[in-house]
């Protein structure tokens, strides 16, 4: 399972928007796609278990599924 960074925690409710290098590394790089799984961390303890949701040019939205601390 791919892991990102959440170098500024933008997590709202069960969602969470990966921006700018993240998502286009996610899009154009790992060619990922909607219904996939990744794994995030936020540098604080915080491990997400997330799906994406929709991906567009800047920005991916996926879907918080569990988190660990």
């Amino acid at each position: 399972m791919r892991t990102f960074f959440l170098d500024h925690p933008s997590v709202s409710g069960n969602q969470v928007v990966l921006r700018g290098s993240q998502a286009r590394h996610l899009r154009l790089v790992l060619r990922l796609e909607p219904g996939e799984q990744v794994r995030l961390f936020d540098g604080t303890g915080s491990v997400y278990s997330a799906r994406i949701n929709q991906i567009l040019k800047d920005q991916a939205c996926l879907d918080i599924l569990d988190r660990y601390t």
